[in-house]
Formats: structure tokens, C-alpha cells, sequence
């Protein structure tokens, strides 16, 4: 058979790349596909960056998205890649073309920053052999509790609108100094960028943002988990439906979604009381789930998670896959900031 044709994306090649992705669901028993504008709306919003694409007869079957940003890491100002959007047609795998891809990408890193990373759901292996093969370490990782807005109580006390800088202050206050840190310096207006949330009373503070993929990268759903089926089976046969319970999406509907991020408090309970809120904006502006981000060691979660119907707000866990190019041993990254537009 022939050998792969690598080569760079232009924008006329978004209607192959926009097939390519939909041959290309992701998750295990959660299963979603992605709607998107053009293929190249998503890594456009970083302005420096390259899509890497793979041609077996012509026809477009592998691609490859790279950025490069400042960060801070380890405490001192760098320079960082982060690749995504790898996709590999069904049809085109066990050939090698993800290594090949991933192989020009990180040669594309190596020349427009200081260290590459990536992230893969917890039980991503090919995605995680990839990497493995291109010196990249799994150095730590981030989750997102999946929360229904219908299901979390009124909050006992309303949280203010805040500039993303001030809530972003207070959240590095709170949470800092990092690891590894890229603010993308929302305000208002910027394409995602839905609000930002601090509620501060005599016991202490909490601070959050909100963040929409819709514009670039809308998720729909393929497939439901087995329980979650079930459920929704029961649920068409006319079952009581407690009103705290989600309506659940039908196989190919968009879910309508915001990543609740940078989220600090002081106190648990401020905590729970500031996600209560958002969640009710979130309804207000016709949201159904808000995917709050954390690293696994935030006090304010379980706080949250009590008000929550287990069934149907699961924790979705990722991997940080890293190299840096100076050759130094990588330790693992205890305090984490995830820049929302990486999810």
C-alpha cells in the first residue's frame, strides 16, 4: 500500500477534516462527537499554531493540531506546545500514521517553544502509546465533575459578576503558586468566555469562571452510557421523573455546556454556594450541564457533589502527558492550571 503524504491544513481542506472528525467519536461508555463551524475554528483561537495533516491516496484520513503560548513553568516564564485534535480515520489505523503525525508535531514544538504536552481521558491508551513514543510523561492530570444545572439548589447567598481578572486573582491567590500556568486573558467578549463569578463574605471567599465550546467545538452525543440507557428507557415509559433529575439527551442532540473553571473558596460550603449560583445562571441562559474543572484535591468538591443525583454526574478524569526539549527530568506537576481553551 502507499505511504502516507504528511503535509499542512489550509482552510479549503474543512469539509475532509469536518468527516474525518465525525468518523472519529471519542470516550469509552460516554461517547460524543464534535460539531464545529470549520475543522480550524478551535485551534485558531491560539494565535500561533499549525494543523498537520495525513493524504493515503488523496483523501485526507490523519490530522494533527499544535499550539504554541506562554506559560509559566516551574516558576519561571516559557514557552509551551500543547497538541490536539489528533485524529486517525478508523479505516487508516494500525499503519503508523498517528506516530507519524506526532513525530512532526513534536518537531514543530521543538522549534516554537520550551516543553510540549497533552491531554488524554484516563483510559486512553492508544492516545498514551502515542505520546509515550514521543518522550512525553504522564506528570499529573485534571477532572471535571459533570453537573446537571437542573439538580443544585438556590444558593443561600447570590454571588457578584466580576471581571475575569479579579476572579482569576483571587483563584491564584487561593490555589498558587503553579506548576505549570497559561491565563488567556478573557474579558468581555471573548469568543467562549461566558462570566465570572466571586462571592465574598465575613467567612472567606470563592471565585470561579464559565467557558463555552459551542462556537468551535459544540459536543454531541453518540452514545450514553449503559445506566444512563436505562434510565432514559424508563423515563419514555412515562416513570415518575424527580425534578431534580437532568433531562437526558437523545442519541445525536448537542449538549448545551459550560466548563466552570478556575473554581477557589476558602470554606466548603462558599464553595458549594458559589457552583449553586452559577448553575442557576447557567439554567437562566438555557445551559443543562456545567463541567466543573478541578485537580482532585479542592475542598469545595464534595461540598458540591452532596447536592448532586450520583447517577447522573460522573467525574470524567484526563492525563497530563509532558516533555520538555532541555532534557531535564520531568517530576510530576502537583499544582496544575488548566487553561480552559485546552479542553
Amino acid at each position: 500500500m502507499p505511504d502516507a503524504i504528511l503535509g499542512t491544513y489550509v482552510p479549503s481542506d474543512s469539509g475532509e477534516a469536518l468527516a474525518l472528525d465525525a468518523a472519529c467519536s471519542q470516550g469509552g461508555a460516554l461517547r460524543l462527537s464534535f460539531r464545529r463551524p470549520t475543522f480550524h475554528a478551535r485551534a485558531s483561537g491560539y494565535p500561533e499554531h499549525v494543523i498537520l495533516t495525513a493524504r493515503l491516496d488523496g483523501r485526507l484520513v490523519g490530522t494533527l493540531a499544535v499550539a504554541a503560548k506562554p506559560v509559566d513553568f516551574l516558576g519561571r516564564p516559557a514557552r509551551a506546545a500543547f497538541a490536539f485534535d489528533l485524529r486517525v480515520h478508523p479505516e487508516a489505523r494500525g499503519r503508523g500514521l498517528a506516530r507519524d503525525l506526532a513525530r512532526e508535531g513534536l518537531e514543530w514544538a521543538r522549534r516554537h517553544a520550551d516543553l510540549t504536552y497533552a491531554y488524554t481521558v484516563d483510559d486512553n491508551r492508544a492516545a498514551s502509546r502515542v505520546c509515550a513514543l514521543m518522550g512525553l510523561a504522564d506528570v499529573g492530570g485534571y477532572a471535571y465533575l459533570v453537573c446537571p444545572s437542573a439538580s443544585l439548589p438556590p444558593p443561600a447567598e447570590a454571588a457578584q459578576e466580576v471581571p475575569y481578572e479579579e476572579a482569576h486573582a483571587a483563584f491564584c491567590a487561593a490555589v498558587g503558586p503553579f506548576d505549570l500556568h497559561a491565563g488567556p486573558g478573557f474579558h468581555a467578549g471573548s469568543r467562549g468566555y461566558e462570566g465570572s463569578w466571586l462571592l465574598r463574605n465575613p467567612s472567606g471567599v470563592a471565585a470561579c469562571s464559565a467557558f463555552s465550546h459551542r462556537a468551535t467545538l459544540a459536543e454531541v452525543v453518540e452514545e450514553l452510557p449503559a445506566p444512563l440507557r436505562a434510565a432514559r428507557a424508563l423515563a419514555d415509559a412515562g416513570l415518575p421523573w424527580p425534578r431534580r433529575w437532568p433531562r437526558l439527551p437523545r442519541d445525536g442532540e448537542e449538549l448545551r455546556s459550560w466548563y466552570v473553571f478556575d473554581v477557589s473558596a476558602s470554606r466548603p460550603e462558599l464553595g458549594a454556594d458559589l457552583v449553586r449560583h452559577v448553575a442557576g445562571e447557567a439554567r437562566r441562559r438555557g445551559i443543562d450541564w456545567c463541567h466543573v474543572v478541578h485537580t482532585g484535591r479542592d475542598g469545595w468538591l464534595r461540598a458540591v457533589r452532596t447536592d448532586l443525583p450520583r447517577l447522573f454526574s460522573p467525574v470524567l478524569r484526563y492525563r497530563l502527558l509532558l516533555r520538555r526539549f532541555d532534557g531535564d527530568p520531568v517530576c510530576r506537576l502537583e499544582r496544575l492550571h488548566v487553561d480552559v481553551r485546552d479542553l
